[in-house]
């Protein structure tokens, strides 16, 4: 079985007590995983991540140096799913022997996408993940500029 650090709005958790760290394994941690792949940059030596940031918010009407000429809806979606198929490959080459079913990614659903009436330069949108545990399924989520 696999363990990594237990991460809290964004700050490594510590217990009350004796101020040791946490960590999170099983079901939290695929949860805990998915979401930080999800919501950081790509990093250029695990190749996790997704940079979504450079998605959110696009405005054809002003393009700048990074403007992308692929539509902002699908460009996240194809960031989104690029990044958990990195993640499903990383979890396989790497300790698969030591990980539980319940940390293994099976199978992940397309990106579902719904634009915002009030706000067309942003989206919610939602992908649900299932381990191989089976009975472990999760969605993960939110409207872009609020991951």
């Amino acid at each position: 079985m696999t363990k990594t650090l237990q991460v809290i709005d964004g700050d490594i958790a510590r217990a009350a007590t004796n101020a040791q760290y946490l960590y999170t394994e099983d079901n939290e941690k695929v949860t805990q995983d998915v979401k930080e792949t999800l919501t950081t940059s790509v990093n250029p030596l695990t190749g996790l991540g997704a940079s979504l940031d450079d998605v959110i918010g696009q405005d054809a009407a002003n393009p700048v140096s990074t403007y992308s000429h692929v539509p902002p809806l699908y460009e996240f979606q194809s960031r989104v799913e690029g990044a958990m198929s990195r993640l499903q490959t990383a979890q396989a080459g790497y300790l698969l022997s030591e990980r539980t079913q319940k940390e293994l990614i099976s199978d992940i659903s397309p990106v579902q996408i719904w634009k915002i009436v009030d706000d067309p330069r942003n989206f919610k949108w939602r992908l649900r993940v299932q381990t191989y545990f089976g009975k472990y399924n999760f969605s993960v989520g939110g409207i872009t500029g609020g991951v």
